[in-house]
This record gives C-alpha cells, structure tokens and sequence, in this order.
C-alpha cells in the first residue's frame, strides 16, 4: 500500500490515551500552579477532556462521591494518606497529567 492510499488513524479520544492538553502549555500551567490545588487541577482536566465526575468514577472504580471529594480537595472524606495518594495517582495517570506534579502539590503546606 502506497503512502496515498494507507486509511487514516482514528483520533478518537479516550481517557488515558488522549495528549494531555495541559502537556502542550506546561509552561503556562507552571504559572499558574500556585493558585491551582490538585483536585482543581484534575477538575480542570477531566473538564477538558469532556468527561463526567461519573465517566472518572467507573474507570477508576470509585464512588462519584469519592471522586467529588477528590476534586474538592476534601482528602478527610477519604480512606487515608495512602488511599488519597493512590487515587490521585490514578487520577492523573487516567487524563494524561503528571501525577508527580499533582502529587507534589498535595505535599505543599
């Protein structure tokens, strides 16, 4: 098959295998990264991406109202440190987002 005639790739998105729009503007994400808390980050981006606080909670197999809490930053509403770290993690890993970023944010007073 010639390079005309091969059929086009899909670009259909789907969590976790869609470039992260926040990738392309890291630098202005940076900037703005003081004023933005991790669970409003993750909002942001699962907003992006057209998904609902539903769509999140069936991929990671949480309640919405884990979920919720999660982007709340409300982490007393959750398990533990290590539960809220976890889900964080898997939040991130899910929108193409830098789960280190996200995690660091939470280690800040």
């Amino acid at each position: 098959m010639s390079e005309d005639t091969k059929p086009a790739k899909s670009k259909r998105a789907k969590p976790g295998n869609v470039k992260s729009k926040h990738a392309k503007s890291k630098q202005a994400n940076s900037e703005h990264k003081e004023s933005v808390s991790p669970g409003s980050a993750l909002r942001q981006a699962r907003e992006s991406y057209g998904l609902s606080e539903e769509d999140v909670a069936k991929e990671l197999n949480l309640s919405v109202a884990q979920v919720s809490a999660l982007e709340g930053d409300r982490y007393d509403e959750l398990p533990g440190e290590t539960y809220v770290r976890g889900y964080l993690r898997s939040y991130a890993r899910l929108l193409n987002t830098e789960a280190d970023d996200i995690l660091c944010d939470l280690d800040e007073p």
